[in-house]
């Protein structure tokens, strides 16, 4: 998974971190996040929640280029280089020469130099990755990448190790402008001690290599079995060290070698949990001071309660608007959902202003495309963006989307559907010409009032357009398995839609979510494929990285047409609301920036 641009996936519900409350001393040495299901997948280039993001971001660190969230731009993590130079070269590319600090060090206490991001780059941008399970676009963008990712050049023109602490990325100038243009030289290191010690990391004028007996049996063993480093790592570059997973609970200790995060802060909590709590008593738990923290609450009666407790004296909070949206996601490949106006139509019969109501309790706002309300382009195209088909409900343009497809008959496959004789429950289907059924099979999480919701609204609404609904629910990880990887051949059951969240990183690129190049991939999720948005997706991200408003404005356009294309129904962006214990101090989240991201700004008070 690319660092910044991919988003990741959440339940629909309030995520909640939580901590210790109570005031002895051997309490405060510990915070404890309260999460959803954990899919116990810790390591970059595999399918996972945000849940798994929290511990992925406690374990790793000093990327060549990080996102500040005062200055809204990609800034060289001074932390862990020493410098950068750039050189436009005569054909177009472009070369990033970095200098490592050469006071880094892993938490084995092994050293962190050049060779680590170079093999990095190597590792994750190579063939062999990508049969060993992962989904990396680890150095798309750079010279030589299609040909070394796909296993035709042994070496990648595009990376040099130049000495123990300096080496190169090239971007190629095909790839030039781009809007984002240093996430294409943003990389993090991997310990190549640990997943390949007898390897070596060696540069030819043709590019850099990783000259292994076995690298193809090395990423399995790093990405599959028991003990796999992908489960269980070892070494941490980051604030924190892996402890133990057990129990659906996460174990992490201050990593002592850690140099700092880009401000040079350090952690101060010695050991952070993150498990899986009820998320229905995430608030209780606050007031009762059993934890301090619970992050990213959305429902309007835990919202109300907590705020009762504010007025107190009793609690603190921060609230910020989100950074993304909650959604129905939908099969765009495969059944009745394959077919545009089949996707209208499900729009058309889920009532947003009843699930921002019911769920969120008026803390909510309706959306139309592929956006939060948080984010900068949305507030440059506010006005444009309100005159968008927002799907409102509507029984009677579902039946007219539903009559422009081959769903016009009943079960004979000859007679003409009727509206009048559709009711909510007496099992009248529309059925095409092929006197194929219209169905819609849906999965949903345990637990989850959105989920609730939106079963509610196809039971009480699918019957009046003639769609046969059903409902499978099941643990968040079985959810994001059927999600992601329903292009396999080996599912046997396949759903049309599921309702899920995303949330945006400060890089928004559309290429790996819904490019028809990665389609029948899991990065594609909706597995969409379509030439307009092909082409406004391309022309949006080569956009030059100092045109601020060109890119708004291409923004706009691609929203356009992925509000008529519809591959997922938005329903809601609204505010998150973190509410905290009051001797905690620095809990300053914000839409990009959660409690992992910040936890060296987080502390107890003293």
């Amino acid at each position: 998974m690319k660092k910044l641009f991919k988003f990741t996936l959440c339940s629909l519900m309030g995520l909640s971190l939580v901590a210790c409350g109570s005031g002895d001393t051997e309490a405060r040495d510990t915070l404890i996040v309260g999460t959803p299901e954990i899919s116990g997948d810790f390591m970059e280039g595999f399918g996972n929640s945000s849940y798994d993001l929290y511990v992925k971001n406690l374990l790793t660190g000093y990327e060549t280029y990080n996102f500040d969230q005062k200055e809204e731009d990609f800034l060289l993590d001074e932390t862990a280089m020493a410098g950068v130079e750039t050189l436009t070269n005569e054909d177009g590319s472009k070369t990033y020469t970095f200098t490592v600090n050469e006071d880094l060090t892993w938490s084995d206490g092994e050293t962190i130099d050049a060779n680590d991001y170079a093999f990095s780059m190597l590792w994750q941008a190579g063939k062999a990755w990508v049969t060993a399970g992962a989904a990396s676009e680890e150095g798309d963008g750079l010279i030589g990448y299609d040909a070394y990712h796909e296993g035709t050049a042994n070496a990648f023109a595009a990376v040099q190790l130049i000495d123990d602490y300096n080496f190169s990325l090239t971007i190629d100038a095909a790839e030039l402008p781009y809007f984002y243009e240093m996430n294409y030289v943003s990389v993090k290191p991997l310990p190549q001690h640990i997943f390949s010690p007898e390897s070596k990391v060696l540069s030819t004028p043709e590019g850099a290599y990783i000259d292994a007996a076995d690298l193809a049996g090395d990423m399995a063993v790093v990405a599959d079995g028991e003990g796999a480093f992908r489960f269980a790592p070892t070494v941490s570059c980051g604030p924190y060290e892996f402890v133990s997973f057990k129990n659906q609970i996460v174990t992490l200790e201050i990593n002592e070698e850690y140099a700092g995060d880009p401000d040079g802060d350090l952690p101060t909590i010695p050991t952070v949990i993150v498990k899986y709590i009820d998320q229905s008593t995430d608030v209780d738990q606050l007031i009762a001071g059993d934890v301090d923290i619970i992050n990213g609450v959305v429902e309007g009666d835990k919202i109300e309660k907590a705020k009762k407790e504010i007025e107190a004296g009793n609690l603190a909070e921060s609230n910020y608007a989100r950074s993304g949206y909650g959604y129905v996601a939908m099969a765009n490949e495969h059944g009745a959902t394959a077919i545009k106006e089949v996707r209208h139509a499900i729009a058309y019969i889920l009532d947003n202003d009843e699930i921002i109501n019911s769920v969120l309790g008026g803390y909510g706002t309706s959306v139309a495309a592929d956006y939060g309300v948080s984010q900068w382009m949305y507030q440059e195209n506010a006005d444009a963006i309100e005159e968008l088909n927002y799907y409102s409900y509507s029984i009677a343009n579902a039946n007219a989307s539903l009559d422009k497809t081959d769903y016009l008959y009943e079960a004979d496959g000859v007679t003409l559907w009727d509206a009048e004789k559709a009711t909510a429950d007496n099992e009248y289907y529309r059925y095409n010409s092929a006197k194929e059924v219209l169905e819609i099979k849906h999965f949903g999480t345990d637990d989850n009032t959105v989920t609730d919701t939106v079963e509610n609204q196809f039971n009480a609404n699918s019957g009046l357009v003639g769609i046969d609904f059903s409902i499978t629910r099941g643990d968040f990880d079985a959810l994001l398995s059927a999600y992601y990887y329903r292009y396999d051949d080996a599912v046997e059951d396949r759903y049309h839609t599921f309702n899920l969240a995303v949330g945006f990183t400060p890089v928004y690129d559309p290429y790996y979510s819904y490019h028809s190049d990665y389609f029948g991939t899991w990065q594609n999720s909706t597995q969409t494929s379509d030439p307009t948005l092909d082409a406004l997706i391309m022309d949006l991200r080569s956009t030059s990285s100092t045109d601020r408003d060109a890119y708004a404005a291409k923004w706009l356009t691609f929203q356009q047409a992925w509000n008529d294309y519809l591959p997922m129904i938005p329903i809601y962006s609204n505010s998150y609301f973190d509410f905290y214990n009051s001797s905690l101090e620095g809990v300053d989240t914000s839409p990009l920036f959660d409690w992992s991201k910040m936890i060296c700004k987080i502390k107890w008070a003293e």
